[in-house]
């Protein structure tokens, strides 16, 4: 059989690309992926990597994220009929306060207001909580995710000369990330199911009986997370600004050590200036590959708090003109308590990812300064 020089050649540059990527251990990365409901067949984190490094992002973008449409409408046709009960039960007491209001003073329709609310605060209650459980699982899911990613990234910061940047990258991003599940899953999320009970309960009388506490709840909560993600980055960008800068002393020494042998040194420092260009291409396709992934992962929860807090909204002010403004109220404290937790997830994920580019774009430095 004849072969074409030409494709041999395009054959036998394409592929030591794939067997250094090969050589990275991704395979926690898959357990984890497919123990979250993403199939093999489906996504794998390695041929995600080889379309990246292809210089493919919009086929990376389609195969991260192929599947969307048909899990984001499973979500949500979950939620629906509990939306429709709440929405009915709120159109129900509007409607049965009005005619009992005909036949008396006034008692039978404070009755019915607090029959009625007791069957929205549990419904409410109830889908509350199961987004809380949709916002932990998201969060749960990044960060054990990206814990997988560690080692693995980091140990392609190692190979572009940057073995001081990795070793201690590698600690505080393990660190940071333990600290930030646990405040999330041990210390926010919890508080949060108190929370939103104290919201309800502050509607029953007509003069509001939490607003303080809650307010305070709701500052702590968005001022932990504040300072949770300036600390972390504040560290990345301190090991940034010092930690590269010796990895590439360190090398540029050991470069004009090697240039200077007689005969042979032009030649090996091209050569590991050429190595540790590929090295950088390796690294910063595992950095997009990571976030990508991250995207992939909580674009479905992050898409479901988002279309409840806008129906709950929806439903607020559609029901506004013929219901008790305190159900109204609570309607719409549920769709800011989405809202709350919309903001968890995304501060998390931009947690994540902005500390991958942080780190990709410092160890960087060993390749430009050599």
């Amino acid at each position: 059989m004849c072969v074409c020089p030409e494709k041999a050649l395009g054959e036998e540059r394409e592929q030591p690309p794939s067997l250094e990527l090969s050589a990275l251990d991704f395979s926690s990365v898959e357990d984890i992926l497919e123990k979250n409901g993403q199939r093999a067949e489906q996504f794998s984190f390695e041929e995600l990597l080889k379309v990246i490094f292809r210089g493919d992002i919009k086929g990376a973008c389609s195969m991260a994220f192929q599947g969307l449409a048909s899990s984001l409408f499973s979500e949500l046709s979950a939620g629906a009929g509990q939306m429709a009960q709440i929405l009915l039960i709120a159109l129900t007491g509007a409607v049965f306060t009005c005619f009992a209001d005909v036949f008396s003073e006034g008692q039978i329709s404070e009755t019915a207001f607090y029959v009625i609310f007791l069957l929205l605060f549990s419904l409410l209650a109830s889908s509350f909580y199961k987004s809380i459980s949709v916002a932990d699982r998201a969060v749960k899911q990044a960060f054990e995710l990206m814990r997988a990613l560690t080692p693995g990234y980091f140990m392609t910061v190692a190979f572009t000369g940057g073995s001081v940047s990795a070793g201690t990258g590698c600690g505080w991003m393990l660190f940071s990330i333990t600290a930030a599940q646990w405040l999330l899953s041990h210390l926010i999320f919890p508080v949060f199911r108190v929370y939103i009970l104290l919201v309800l309960a502050g509607h029953l009388t007509k003069e509001a009986l939490f607003s303080r506490m809650t307010g305070g709840i709701q500052t702590a909560v968005e001022w932990s997370m504040k300072t949770l993600t300036g600390a972390v980055l504040g560290f990345h960008l301190l090991q940034g600004m010092v930690l590269p800068y010796a990895d590439a002393v360190k090398n540029a020494s050991l470069k004009r050590m090697v240039s200077m042998i007689p005969g042979l040194g032009q030649g090996a420092s091209a050569v590991s200036q050429m190595v540790l260009g590929s090295g950088i291409l390796i690294k910063n396709t595992v950095g997009a590959g990571a976030a990508i992934t991250l995207l992939a992962v909580t674009a479905v929860p992050a898409i479901k708090l988002f279309v409840l807090m806008v129906l709950y909204h929806f439903m607020a002010a559609a029901a506004e003109p013929v219901c008790d403004k305190r159900l109204t109220a609570c309607m719409a404290d549920v769709g800011k308590g989405h809202q709350i937790l919309l903001k968890l997830v995304f501060t998390s994920l931009l947690l994540l990812i902005v500390s991958i580019g942080v780190v990709c774009m410092a160890s960087n430095t060993a390749y430009y300064a050599a």
